[in-house]
This record gives C-alpha cells, sequence and structure tokens, in this order.
C-alpha cells in the first residue's frame, strides 16, 4: 500500500508536470503563432517599404531629369540673353554712330544756312548798291 501510494505520488507529480509542459506547450505554440503573424506584418511592411523606396528612387530620376532639362533651358536661355545683349550693344554703337552723323549734319546744315543768309544779305546789298547806281547814274543829265 505504501509502495502504491508512492507510486500514485510519482504518477500525480508527473501528470503534474506533464499539465505544466502541456500548458508551456500551448504558450509557446501561441507564441510562434503570434510571431509568425508579426513576421507576416514585417514581411507586408518590408514589401511596401520596397515599393516606396523603388518609387521615390523613380521620382528621384525623374527629378534629376527634370533638373538637367531646367538647366539645359536656363544655359540655353542665358545663350539667346547673350547674344540679345551683343546685338543691342552692337545696335547702340550704331545708334551712337548715326547720333554723331546727325550732329555732323545739323552743324553743317546750321553753317550752310547761315552761309546762305549771308549769302542773301550781300545779295540784297548788292541789289542795294546796284538800284543806287542806277539811281545815280539815271539822274545825271546826260545819261
Amino acid at each position: 500500500a505504501q509502495l502504491a501510494a508512492e507510486r500514485q505520488k510519482d504518477i500525480d507529480a508527473l501528470t503534474q508536470e506533464r499539465d505544466q509542459f502541456s500548458q508551456q506547450a500551448v504558450a509557446r505554440q501561441t507564441q510562434v503563432e503570434s510571431l509568425t503573424q508579426a513576421k507576416a506584418v514585417v514581411e507586408q511592411e518590408k514589401t511596401a517599404l520596397i515599393q516606396s523606396r523603388d518609387a521615390l528612387g523613380n521620382e528621384v530620376t525623374s527629378l534629376n531629369q527634370a533638373r538637367d532639362q531646367q538647366a539645359q533651358l536656363v544655359n540655353d536661355r542665358q545663350a539667346h540673353i547673350d547674344a540679345l545683349t551683343q546685338e543691342r550693344d552692337q545696335l547702340q554703337a550704331q545708334l551712337e554712330q548715326q547720333d554723331a552723323v546727325m550732329v555732323k549734319l545739323k552743324d553743317q546744315y546750321s553753317e550752310s544756312d547761315l552761309r546762305q543768309r549771308l549769302l542773301n544779305d550781300e545779295m540784297f546789298k548788292a541789289e542795294a548798291q546796284l538800284e543806287l547806281i542806277k539811281d545815280v547814274l539815271l539822274r545825271e543829265p546826260g545819261l
């Protein structure tokens, strides 16, 4: 009876130990399942991040291309501005030359006009002297 009681105690202890291990196995299985679910979530997030990275890489490439196009456009515009500036400077120089010619022509015109007035004055004086000579000659009795 004593041996049976000890065996029963051992059986009860082993049964208790088995129940504990069974509970631990259930707990571990629950942990495995939750870790498996967490791994699946992490994999999904990883896939989403990879897609996001790829999309951002494409966007960076596209932005770099747009930047390069804008830089080329800026260079083209700057070259056009430089050409127009040079043309403006040339036209300004031509305008200044034409202004100088115009001033010279105006001076020549003024000088010619002054000469013409002096010539007209001289002609007027000469005509007056001719008239005076005519009057003097015509008044003389022998003529």
